[in-house]
């Protein structure tokens, strides 16, 4: 994980901002549903990244 970031934005409710490095490329939708459930986190925003020097960012 790169950088979390979580904003209350009423009582009781947040929303997540969270960017990632990831040797798979998994899409934002997989760490979406690693935050469902998550205390009163209305939205997750997911920005991901590969890590530097995978296979996926190799040409």
């Amino acid at each position: 994980m790169r950088d979390l970031s979580i904003w209350n934005v009423g009582p009781r409710r947040h929303v997540a901002r969270l960017t990632v490095e990831d040797t798979q490329l998994r899409p934002p939708q997989y760490y979406k549903e690693l935050l469902h459930g998550v205390h009163d986190i209305e939205q997750v925003m997911v920005e991901v990244h590969a890590c530097p020097g995978s296979e996926t960012t190799q040409s």
